[in-house]
């Protein structure tokens, strides 16, 4: 079974490829003859082509002045082209070099083909490479191109940018805009190097020489006596400092809110931006009332103890004889308050005016 189906497969092919031949072999003087891939005389006069619609150009020995027919060709595509424009003909290019010294501005209806021989044959085959370059940034314009127009058998280059004004410049082959009927086949287009980027602008004058580094944040409140219901006065936790600001905009984090008891306070806040830094590190205990005049003052004196209990006595046969009384007991230790301070406003400016409550 299998041999048979592939007998079926075989026989198919031939069928096909026979009759992609014979479409490629056909010949007809009534039948419009454009240069195709199968370079073949489809209208019966010799030539793959038609070449009484068609301007004729050569750049290695064509001549401007010529009438763009087989023995007088054009020697560029802008002088056919030209013409071409008023006699709706197609551009048929002999193998060489064209050079488009400004951007061609296609126009719908004039197709151009290459891989012809050139003067004085005109013979058409893939072995006539048909290069086009141009300096411009744009070789081919093609906007609204709404007729049949067709770019064939052509090797293009993009042009490479380099010159001193071509900064930031893009480099196109065929620039294509709203052409549905544009069509190009059979070539091989080679993209150009386009402009280096534009040199970074200075800074402005007031950013010259300014530091560029954000601003430290704000102190955060002085420490205080949170509410603990003892007998020394109270306060609300204080908040952390403010962060700081750039010239940029840029706004740092506020500071970590301090800790109760003996627990640690919290993290810093991330500061402002898309890439805004980090919450600040783990916070850590505070000392307790480090400096000396964050002290509480010494307690009072502690009152005496009681006198201690009179001696007794007792008679025996040998006499009397008195007994010690007891030891007093101690009095008691110094009262020692910790008094938290209360920050005022001029204790903000001068930690020698913190005040007490107690």
């Amino acid at each position: 079974m299998s041999f048979v189906r592939m007998k079926v497969h075989v026989a198919l092919f031939l069928i096909l490829y026979h009759v992609y031949l014979i479409s490629c072999q056909i010949c007809d003087e009534r039948v419009e003859d454009r240069p195709d891939k199968c370079y073949t005389d489809m209208n019966c006069d010799g030539y793959d082509g038609d070449f009484n619609n068609a301007l004729l150009v050569d750049p290695s020995q064509g001549n401007d002045g010529g009438t763009g027919d087989m023995m007088n060709p054009y020697k560029t595509i802008e002088k056919a082209y030209e013409v071409a424009i008023s006699k709706g003909s197609h551009l048929y290019l002999a193998r060489g070099i064209h050079v488009l010294t400004n951007t061609l501005i296609l126009r719908p209806g004039i197709s151009i083909f290459g891989q012809f021989s050139g003067k004085p044959d005109w013979n058409r085959s893939v072995e006539y490479d048909t290069i086009l370059t141009s300096p411009s940034p744009i070789m081919i314009n093609a906007s609204n191109i709404n007729v049949a127009t067709e770019l064939s058998g052509l090797i293009m280059y993009g042009a490479n940018l380099t010159l001193r004004g071509q900064e930031s410049m893009s480099s196109y082959v065929v620039y294509a805009l709203n052409s549905p009927a544009l069509t190009i086949t059979d070539c091989i287009i080679y993209a150009g190097r386009g402009g280096d980027g534009n040199d970074a602008q200075p800074l402005p004058p007031y950013l010259l020489n300014a530091n560029l580094n954000g601003t430290d944040g704000s102190l955060g409140q002085l420490g205080c006596e949170a509410d603990s219901g003892d007998t020394c006065g109270h306060c609300s936790i204080p908040l952390g400092g403010i962060g700081g600001n750039s010239s940029c905009g840029m706004f740092g984090g506020a500071g970590g809110s301090p800790s109760v008891g003996n627990s640690a306070g919290s993290k810093g806040k991330k500061g402002s931006g898309d890439a805004s830094g980090g919450k600040g590190s783990d916070p850590l205990l505070g000392n307790v009332a480090p400096q000396s005049n964050t002290w509480g003052s010494d307690g009072s004196s502690g009152k005496d103890g009681k006198n201690g209990d009179g001696g007794e006595f007792m008679f025996t046969e040998d006499g009397y004889y008195p007994i010690n009384g007891e030891e007093g007991n101690d009095g008691r230790d110094r009262t020692f308050v910790h008094c938290p301070i209360f920050p005022t406003a001029a204790s903000r400016r001068n930690p020698d005016l913190f005040q007490f409550r107690c």
